[in-house]
């Protein structure tokens, strides 16, 4: 998260970017990112497991079987297979531009402009197993699938960001060691699409979010999209939909009869043509919610970027999330001075053109237009 913004951003981009342009961008992104966290992270790691293993071979090695050692070599271990999925959006020049590298999530509500029903088109595909183009990629690298059980390594999914044992170390593992090339990458598979009147809104997901979903209905996308349509006729603010979904999300989940352990989930909503219900006090941008999995006290913790910038992608702000406590446990203090505050921010304009234009599409202004 600290770092993709800086690899997309940061004299990448120019207004005169092409769309090839932009894609290259977004995929070098993504292999700057791992590469910086594998000489940062993992090299330390590797080193220092390295030199235990030398240690351990020698004359004079009598730690080889105490328990400090193993629990060492463990926590070693674990940190060279430290991984992650990453789903990035850019917004660009009325443009999206959907990065996906793992099983997160990505997908757009569209009004059909033939006969006015709204549409859930999924943007992204899952890198797994079960998916024919990446059985084929690894096909192509002399593997053989039979033996890997449905697991590369110790992750299922085929690509991602991060895990030494499955890229340059791949020969330590039996499975993957007839491999010409690594098996699992960290580039990623990019779509786009042009923004236009009949795009509502655009859904970012965790795998933890769709498959606690699963577990409880058989059409998640729409099932979800609905739920988020719903949640706009009640909440005022993105960040109220968002954390009123996952929390019915959550609700689902733990009450389900087939109820097992779940990862963390996160939900970001990008708004860009549907309609709210209720009036807003203040007009937001992206905002996601971010809950413990089930293993930790049931507290929501929100992440928001900073400005009015979009995930990983708005040129004009280079924003990114920043964690922040949103449970009730946080104290709640009343002003010494009870009597109302003078505004220090004219919003007259921003009302006026509510006022006279009931289109008027708040997720544009800014407060430069005040």
């Amino acid at each position: 998260m600290q770092e993709m913004p800086g690899q997309i951003l940061l004299g990448q981009l120019t207004e005169n970017s092409t769309e090839p342009e932009i894609r290259e961008v977004l995929k070098q992104a993504f292999l700057a990112v791992e590469r910086g966290y594998f000489q940062t992270v993992v090299d330390p790691l590797l080193v220092e497991r390295d030199s235990m293993r030398e240690a351990s071979e020698g004359e004079h090695a009598p730690d080889y079987y105490s328990a400090s050692y193993k629990q060492r070599l463990e926590t070693l271990n674990k940190g060279i297979t430290s991984s992650t999925a990453a789903l990035v959006v850019l917004i660009f020049n009325e443009k999206v531009f959907v990065a996906n590298s793992g099983d997160c999530r990505a997908q757009v509500c569209v009004v059909d402009p033939h006969h006015g029903v709204r549409e859930v088109i999924q943007l992204s595909v899952t890198h797994d197993l079960k998916n024919e183009d990446e059985v084929q990629r690894l096909r192509s690298l002399n593997l053989d699938l039979d033996s890997l059980q449905g697991k590369l390594g110790n992750q299922e999914t085929t690509r991602c960001i991060g895990n030494y044992l499955v890229k340059g170390g791949y020969k330590e593992n039996s499975n993957l060691a007839s491999a010409t090339s690594e098996p699992v990458i960290a580039e990623p598979e990019i779509t786009s699409f042009l923004i236009k009147d009949s795009t509502n809104f655009l859904v970012l997901i965790s795998s933890g979010l769709y498959k606690a979903l699963e577990e409880v209905t058989d059409h998640v996308n729409p099932l979800l999209v609905q739920m988020i349509m719903e949640e706009f006729s009640s909440q005022t603010t993105l960040n109220g939909v968002a954390q009123a979904v996952v929390d019915r999300v959550a609700r689902m989940h733990q009450e389900h009869p087939r109820v097992c352990r779940r990862e963390d989930m996160t939900l970001l909503v990008r708004n860009f043509k549907y309609p709210w219900s209720l009036s807003r006090s203040s007009p937001l941008t992206d905002r996601y919610m971010r809950y413990p999995s089930s293993s930790s006290p049931f507290t929501p913790t929100f992440t928001s970027p900073h400005g009015d910038g979009d995930t990983f992608g708005d040129p004009d702000s280079g924003s990114f999330g920043t964690e922040t406590d949103s449970s009730d446990s946080i104290p709640q203090t009343k002003p010494k001075n009870p009597e109302k505050i003078k505004a220090y921010v004219n919003f007259s304009n921003y009302y006026r053109a509510l006022e006279t234009n009931p289109e008027f599409n708040d997720d544009l202004f800014s407060l430069s237009d005040l």
